[in-house]
């Protein structure tokens, strides 16, 4: 017999394209927001914005972390604290670094990696310099028996300081952790806020770029204080490269397609995790 779901379940993604298609399917929902220690804007204090309601019929609370493993690991402190989350589903994009992990694809981590010189204490580096953190089994088991999406695989998810802009970063981060099929800048901060809570976790990602894909802009550039790609300044950036207008048109329709599915599969998810009570 697995044990119940625990309630309330912390959902936190990156940015807002990857949060509002989740926070759309929970019912009912209000918004709510917190202070996030050790940040700050031109304003002053970041907040974090939180929609609480119920999802896939778990009682969960959503945010978005914005961009950076530091910023994902502040958000979640801040979500499991203030709303004493019990288990946590990180969720968002990612770059593939394998073939055949392309654009659309589901990613269950089985395993998140990261460089043993980021500064978490959670770290038991091996010959590589390669930290790895396991989730939770029983929501590992879950995430793998959902079929809300396809294709779905099951891999390990390497988190980096930088954005893998173009194939040869993909390439080189994929040499430097063999066991990653993809990569993003946050779910390692989430996970390092779980394992301090001692709560259980399982991260998702949705693949936007594959591995020989190039990004069209350096967004890394353009991002803001509450940690997202700046808006306003996207289109001196086209105007200067306007050959990256496809590109982005075709990013675009990926991440649109990529958070609904996401979304669809996070609730599925929460709802396989419901019915193992």
């Amino acid at each position: 017999m697995c044990p119940p779901i625990l309630e309330p379940v912390g959902i936190l993604t990156a940015v807002r394209e990857e949060l509002l298609p989740i926070s759309r399917r929970m019912r009912p929902h209000r918004w709510d927001s917190a202070p996030i220690p050790h940040s700050h804007g031109p304003l002053g204090p970041l907040s974090l914005r939180c929609c609480i309601g119920s999802l896939g019929g778990v009682q969960a609370v959503a945010a978005r972390s914005g961009m950076g493993v530091v910023r994902a690991q502040h958000a979640a402190q801040c979500l499991i604290r203030q709303y004493h989350i019990q288990c946590l589903v990180i969720a968002g994009f990612a770059s593939g670094l394998r073939r055949g992990v392309s654009p659309g694809t589901i990613v269950v981590a089985d395993g998140v990696l990261w460089p043993a010189s980021s500064p978490s204490e959670a770290c038991n580096a091996g010959e590589s310099g390669i930290c790895l953190a396991r989730p939770d089994p029983v929501m590992l088991d879950a995430a793998l028996h959902t079929s809300a999406s396809s294709p779905v695989v099951a891999g390990g998810i390497l988190t980096l300081y930088e954005l893998l802009s173009d194939p040869s970063a993909k390439a080189s981060a994929g040499n430097l952790a063999p066991g990653a099929v993809a990569a993003d800048m946050e779910t390692a901060g989430a996970v390092w806020a779980a394992m301090e809570a001692g709560i259980p976790w399982i991260a998702i990602r949705c693949i936007t770029d594959g591995a020989h894909d190039k990004l069209p802009l350096p967004f890394d550039r353009y991002i803001g204080p509450d940690g997202e790609v700046s808006r306003a300044r996207l289109p001196a950036a086209i105007l200067r490269t306007p050959t990256s207008l496809a590109g982005l048109a075709r990013l675009g329709v990926r991440s649109l397609r990529g958070a609904g599915k996401l979304a669809a599969f996070v609730e599925e998810l929460l709802q396989n995790l419901r019915s193992r009570q």
